[in-house]
């Protein structure tokens, strides 16, 4: 047993020549030394190496890309892309509003023309879409709302897409407006496509109020979710009519993009993302319908942001975790070598001097103690 420890000792003492074939004295007590330097190995691999082996503490770090001209408008579909809205009393329960208010939603893109200025090229219409299985296909959504009691945008027919703004060259609105009279018409109280005011009012006081409910969609990350972290939760934002005034509300979306490195050695990047509720730019102008007027009260638009977020994971690699284990080690053995060295010594000394001088035990003793008297070889 003493001979094996000797075998594996690595915190011998070296010299310039070859004692039994090996650079350094190996020692009982180095050896003992030396399995316990092996146990400090496998417990350090065995506690850092926990973010290694199964994907814990990632490195998180987030970058904004804000590009010079607006990127190429992203497609939108049922799966990707779910809005919804709907009309409710004060107790926010749906209200059957027809009769009493005309909706307009629509999906229009805007490109510029030779003079620089952008007009309409296209528009096409969702009126009274109610969300079903067809145009409601994110799973957030489906499966916390009733799709009957919701109006979606229809992106199952065609191929939308979405992005853009004024001060580019296109932008492509997503909108939904109210008002009191169908499709748009100056409100004339007389007019068969117009709701009587009395009517309207009356309405809303037996509901006790009336108010639009929008639910959009809004990313948040997961940072310890190996699989899907970019997940997708949706929110409620409401406002209550007020005929005295006009609301325009202004949704701005943004894409949200993960650059997930999930490599052992090397970098292994996979790319995924969402698009997701960025800010509201809402304004509110005194505006009371009026005979003549205009017959709008309420007006939603959804657009899309220049600028990207991009969130960056990566988990730890082999090498991070060598170095950590390595870095540790060499304090434990630096430790455990100061702690070894003069009883190293000692017994180096020993075994030099009665292997190759002739010593009584006197004469030994007095050397080892720094009194050495004459020997001869």
């Amino acid at each position: 047993m003493k001979q094996l420890f000797q075998m594996i000792d690595i915190y011998g003492n070296k010299f310039n020549f070859k004692l039994n074939g090996n650079d350094n004295f190996k020692t009982f007590s180095g050896g003992i030394l030396t399995v316990i330097t092996i146990v400090f190995v496998i417990i350090f691999a065995f506690f850092f190496g926990q973010d290694f082996y199964y994907g814990k503490n990632p490195i998180i770090y987030t970058t904004t890309k804000v590009p010079e001209k607006y990127d190429d408008p992203i497609p939108i579909t049922p799966k990707n892309f779910v809005f919804a809205w709907r009309i409710e009393d004060y107790d926010k329960r749906f209200l059957d509003f027809k009769g009493y208010i005309y909706a307009l939603s629509s999906w229009a893109i805007f490109t510029k023309d030779a003079d620089g200025s952008l007009s309409m090229k296209e528009k096409i219409f969702f009126n009274d879409v109610k969300c079903n299985p067809e145009n409601a296909q994110v799973e957030e959504f489906t499966k916390s709302h009733i799709l009957n009691d919701w109006y979606c945008y229809d992106f199952s027919k065609g191929n939308f897409t979405f992005g853009g703004f004024w001060d580019g060259d296109y932008v492509v609105i997503l909108q939904t407006a109210l008002f009191l009279c169908k499709d748009g018409k100056t409100y004339s109280k007389d007019s068969p496509d117009c709701v009587n005011l009395e009517n309207y009012k009356e309405f809303e006081t037996k509901n006790r109020a009336l108010q639009i409910s929008i639910l959009y969609p809004q990313f948040y990350f997961e940072a310890d979710d190996l699989q899907q972290p970019l997940k997708m939760t949706y929110k409620n934002y409401y406002y209550y009519f007020n005929l005295k005034t006009s609301k325009i509300d202004r949704f701005f979306f943004s894409i949200i993009k993960l650059r997930d490195d999930r490599g052992w050695i090397f970098e292994d990047v996979k790319e995924s993302s969402i698009l997701s509720y960025n800010r509201n730019q809402g304004d509110q102008n005194i505006n009371e319908i009026v005979e003549g007027g205009s017959s709008a009260f309420y007006e939603l638009n959804l657009y899309m942001e220049k600028s990207s977020q991009i969130i960056n994971r990566s988990y730890m690699k082999i090498q991070d975790l060598s170095a950590k284990v390595g870095g540790m080690i060499k304090f434990v053995m630096t430790v455990l070598s100061f702690l070894n060295y003069y009883y190293n010594n000692h017994h180096f000394k020993t075994y030099l001097f009665k292997n190759l001088f002739t010593f009584n035990q006197e004469d030994l003793d007095a050397f080892i103690i720094k009194k050495p008297n004459q020997s001869r070889y």
